[in-house]
């Protein structure tokens, strides 16, 4: 884009939700998606110069063949962990939050309320989507994310306890 000119581009790299958070199961997938995070980090920087805009989609679970053939080999902690993921997980509803944080020029775009959660507690100094939401998000996520990592780790520590019997 810059070498031919391109003004007023756009570059959107797509992570996941464990690109914003570790978890159980995922210790071979969420690091590539947390480099995800970090690359459009600093291409968002970089390309400020060029008036291209970076975006960096954290999309939640997306009903595919792909999904349907991990959930086969997923441990089962893992799934109990998600088990309580219940938004639209279809990938038009996954395209539309896209287009629509895109479209509201947000950097770090979420595909559900969860992971904007997670988004914005693991925000550090990146650009706010919306400073009074992301505010009240992160307050919510002082509360509800310990619970939600002793829930996870509970269910960790429970498996393990399963395992050595």
């Amino acid at each position: 884009m810059v070498k031919h000119g391109i003004k007023d581009g756009r570059v959107i790299l797509v992570s996941s939700t464990v690109g914003l958070m570790g978890m159980v199961g995922y210790s071979q997938y969420s690091p590539t998606k947390w480099a995800i995070r970090g690359l459009a980090e600093c291409l968002r920087q970089e390309f400020i110069l060029y008036s291209i805009k970076v975006h960096v989609y954290f999309v939640a679970t997306i009903e595919s063949p792909g999904f349907a053939a991990e959930t086969k080999t997923k441990p089962s902690i893992t799934k109990a962990i998600e088990g309580s993921e219940n938004t639209d997980k279809s990938p038009k509803a996954r395209a539309l939050a896209l287009i629509e944080g895109i479209r509201k020029e947000q950097f770090m775009i979420a595909s559900d309320w969860m992971t904007d959660i997670f988004r914005v507690a693991a925000i550090g100094i990146t650009p706010r989507n919306f400073l009074i939401k992301d505010f009240i998000l992160l307050l919510l996520s002082w509360i509800l994310l310990p619970i939600w990592r002793m829930y996870a780790d509970y269910l960790v520590r429970k498996e393990r306890k399963v395992k050595s019997q």
